[in-house]
């Protein structure tokens, strides 16, 4: 006679793993991570010359992050002139039926 199996292993989601297995699997993850963080990313940056513009960047006193807001600054004058227009189809449409 066959072990009875579990019951998630019978309807066919992944069989129950013991303590261990789930322990070595949250080690190796937390390594992967800290191998992408610590060695992968740094190479990377090296690898596509970032490290050059950002040095240039910081040494000219150029805050990367202000490009962010007269961007949003820009959209929100091009939305209100999306809502304006929208607004002035709806109502023709309104005026014509």
């Amino acid at each position: 006679m066959a072990a009875p199996q579990s019951q998630s292993a019978q309807h066919g989601g992944p069989a129950r793993r013991g303590p261990a297995a789930r322990l070595l699997g949250l080690v190796l993850g937390f390594g992967a991570l800290a191998a992408l963080a610590l060695v992968v990313a740094p190479n990377l940056a090296r690898a596509l010359d970032i490290e050059e513009g950002h040095a240039f960047l910081v040494d000219s006193g150029i805050e990367a992050g202000a490009f962010y807001y007269t961007q949003v600054e820009r959209v929100a004058l091009s939305e209100s002139y999306v809502r304006s227009a929208q607004r002035t189809a709806v109502a023709a449409r309104a005026a014509a039926l």
